[in-house]
């Protein structure tokens, strides 16, 4: 329990947009290189899909993004223009955009945001990132970071009646 709620609170609390940006980057072009480089090992993505016998075989890229909870404050920034606003998916930025276009090994991209209460899943051909961004209606933000990050000092932790749980409460001023 203990673990989970930390890996939570450090997610959020010691978010860095250009940290984040370069850490899926560096994953996502690692899984595209994977689509034409292979070893004799581990062969590369397409050489494996030639061992199955379909003729329309798509090769495609799962992204797999977990939230800690079903919504999120956020503080997005478009142009000139910073606004706070609560979304349950992740905000789409230039960047991400620009990352799924160049995941051009892959014939198809899906990001799934999810976590217990919720899936949000999006479409995409990298050869054409934008089409999908527009028929799935997604706001495009120049970035984003969380609207509160918390801290030890304005975190409550209560026990519960039931004695085995726990409420995290965040003291807030705003």
């Amino acid at each position: 329990m203990k673990s989970i709620f930390q890996n939570d609170f450090d997610a959020v609390s010691r978010f860095d947009y250009k940290v984040f940006i370069k850490n899926f980057r560096e994953i996502c072009m690692n899984h595209n290189t994977k689509c034409y480089i292979g070893t004799e090992k581990s062969p590369c993505y397409r050489d494996k899909l030639k061992t199955y016998d379909g003729k329309d075989t798509k090769l495609g890229c799962l992204i797999e993004i977990p939230l800690a909870d079903t919504r999120h404050d956020y503080v997005l920034t478009r142009g000139s223009h910073t606004h706070r606003q609560i979304l349950n998916d992740i905000p789409y930025t230039k960047d991400i955009v620009q990352i799924l276009t160049e995941l051009n090994g892959f014939d198809f991209v899906i990001v799934c945001v999810y976590c217990e209460n919720f899936t949000k899943v999006a479409y995409f051909n990298p050869a054409d990132v934008m089409s999908g961004i527009k028929e799935q209606n997604i706001k495009v933000y120049d970035l984003f970071d969380y609207y509160y990050k918390p801290t030890l000092d304005n975190l409550d932790i209560v026990k519960n009646e039931d004695g085995e749980s726990y409420t995290f409460n965040f003291k807030c001023e705003f």
